[in-house]
């Protein structure tokens, strides 16, 4: 909890929400790193192919292999020319170890190269599964759906990425969610954003001046990515002429890839993250190749890596600790978090600072957006006693942190449910049946 003050001195039980990583200028390009490493997986489980071999020269754009399986097969493209150095099992920033293509950066930046779709395939799925970007295809190909909802809404206190999106590309926002309805046959969307953020109203409001079927709806507060499904049934149970079991949500961070894919003919090889925590000297929004590692991102931006206690990819509330600064970005990477230990006596963290015993305050049953009580599932999920944990609702938690930033005790309860539903949770759903 980077820079959060202990609970009991805090006058709102909120994070203090960032002002150094302000979305008022373009953000900055750093476009060539020296190295790529680009997963060819998702989870170790998941099929891959891979095109190359060690020493192959690549181009930028160039595909380089498959990740899926048909007819959802999603191209993998180089993001830097230049020369692979190895084909290997590499960490990726969700924790795994997949198969990875590292490449050496020939040292000089290269056009991206176009995609070549089939001919006749120009507005259709074929070109996103060419482009290589990650949506929910078989969902969307199943003819099901009459809503797509995007969450423009920034939960994050340290990140700032989805509003830099909106503020720098509203017109590509736009159009890739026009591009989307069209493909799909979807006759609606809604995109959602906070009701105080006028200038990004203001540039949406421009964006959709000729558009049909879009609607923009001004919420009172954020909500986090997981939380999904709890705005689709705030939004739409407003009467938005849809049902939440029609409707679907779409990450912000896809529509302007969307749009370059099939206007632009550009394999989604860059995306926009924010840099930021006490170890970045200048945090920013960043414009970044898909496989740059964490650790040259941090020193562009200043950091001094041998005084990193931590590097988190995303933000302080949900976001995921990375065991190596060698992670690299991936499509779905919102921002990168550095952190230097605050230590407030010689050699050890200071007591406000360090966990303790449960005080029974309920601040956590206050702040939790669905409504469960994660001071019991915690201690149940420390028990091992998974059956009760999932019947008081460990499943529905959607990750977001708010519990364990509340806790006066320090309890990380976010980190207790993320392992509890990795490690142990499918125990108690057996004894269930």
């Amino acid at each position: 909890m980077d820079g959060f003050l202990p609970t009991f001195i805090r006058r709102k039980q909120t994070p203090p929400r960032s002002r150094e990583t302000a979305f008022d200028q373009p953000a900055l390009p750093f476009l060539s790193p020296s190295r790529v490493v680009i997963p060819l997986q998702e989870t170790p489980q998941s099929s891959y192919r891979c095109l190359v071999k060690a020493r192959d020269e690549v181009k930028a754009g160039q595909k380089i292999g498959d990740r899926g399986d048909p007819p959802f097969q999603l191209s993998v493209h180089a993001t830097i020319s230049g020369r692979v150095q190895e084909v290997d099992s590499h960490p990726s920033p969700h924790g795994y170890h997949v198969a990875s293509v590292v490449i050496e950066s020939s040292g000089h930046e290269d056009v991206i190269e176009k995609l070549s779709p089939k001919p006749g395939a120009e507005e259709k799925m074929e070109v996103l599964l060419e482009a290589g970007i990650p949506l929910d295809y078989k969902k969307l190909a199943g003819n099901q759906l009459d809503t797509l909802l995007v969450n423009g809404t920034e939960f994050e206190p340290t990140l700032t990425v989805h509003h830099q999106i909106i503020w720098e590309m509203a017109s590509q926002v736009v159009g890739g969610l026009q591009a989307l309805m069209k493909i799909f046959s979807i006759p609606q969307a809604v995109i959602c954003l906070e009701g105080g953020e006028a200038r990004l109203i203001r540039a949406l409001e421009e964006a959709l001046k000729d558009s049909k079927g879009i609607l923009l709806h001004p919420v009172s507060k954020s909500y986090p990515p997981t939380g999904e499904l709890v705005l689709i049934e705030k939004v739409l149970k407003k009467g938005n002429g849809s049902s939440s079991a029609r409707a679907m949500g779409v990450e912000i961070a896809s529509l302007p890839a969307v749009y370059q894919a099939i206007y632009q003919r550009t394999p989604f090889v860059e995306r926009t993250i924010t840099v930021s925590g006490s170890g970045v000297p200048h945090p920013r929004n960043m414009k970044v190749r898909v496989g740059t590692p964490f650790g040259e991102i941090i020193s562009q931006c200043g950091g001094d890596l041998e005084n990193l206690t931590q590097i988190i990819m995303g933000g302080a509330l949900m976001g995921i600790s990375q065991p190596t600064s060698q992670a690299p970005v991936t499509q779905r990477t919102t921002g990168i978090l550095a952190l230097v230990s605050l230590n407030l006596t010689r050699g050890h963290q200071s007591r406000m600072y360090q966990e303790g015993p449960c005080v029974r305050c309920a601040k956590c049953v206050d702040r939790c957006p669905v409504s469960i009580l994660p001071n019991v599932i915690g201690a149940y999920c420390r028990k091992n006693r998974f059956a009760e944990a999932i019947e008081k609702g460990l499943f529905v938690c959607i990750d977001c942190g708010l519990c364990s930033y509340v806790c006066p005790a320090r309890i990380p309860l976010g980190e207790i449910f993320k392992e509890a539903k990795s490690r142990g949770g499918f125990r108690g759903r057996e004894e269930n049946t």
